[in-house]
């Protein structure tokens, strides 16, 4: 399993570099140099406001997670575990660095420590359902001859995670 696990790894950073260099030598330096100049101070103040928005946003829905789960977590705490979270992020090639550590490190502070996992489940579930909510409709409002497969797609994982979230709250007996 473990040499498994560090092949995986090697893959996936390969893949990253795969798609950073494709990304690269399509793109003129020069060019994209100039672009970035013409951004203005008050543009850059703006995209960093709306970062920090995000931030706070994402903390907030974790903490509507939480709350949904009984919990009642201090936000400035939240806050200090969603920085660290994407700080692992940044520096791994997948997400979920990011959420075990935001899990670690939140579970010693709420009644039932197994909260703190099924939030970060929680979030994962809503948000695919709504990755798979906001194409759908907009290739159905701004794509009129939109290939039929798109909105197939779209439309049927709308569908499944739909009722991926419905079966969560319904009782399994074995």
């Amino acid at each position: 399993p473990g040499s498994r696990t560090g092949l995986w790894r090697i893959a996936k950073v390969i893949a990253a570099c795969a798609c950073i260099a494709f990304v690269v030598t399509r793109a003129n330096p020069r060019e994209v140099g100039t672009a970035m100049m013409r951004v203005g101070y008050r543009s850059l103040a703006v995209i960093a406001a709306l970062a920090g928005c995000h931030v706070l946003t994402l903390t907030l829905r974790w903490r509507a997670a939480l709350r949904s789960l009984g919990e009642e977590p201090r936000f400035l705490s939240l806050l200090g575990d969603f920085m660290v979270g994407a700080a692992y992020n940044s520096v791994r090639p997948s997400t979920i660095g990011g959420d075990v550590a935001r899990a670690y490190r939140c579970a010693p502070r709420v009644n039932h420590p197994p909260a703190a996992v099924a939030s970060i489940a929680l979030e994962r579930i809503i948000g695919f359902l709504c990755l798979s909510i906001v194409p759908f409709f907009g290739l159905l409002l701004g794509q009129r001859d939109a290939p039929a497969i798109f909105l197939t797609v779209s439309f049927a994982a709308t569908v499944a995670f739909g009722a991926l979230l419905a079966l969560l709250h319904v009782p399994l007996a074995f």
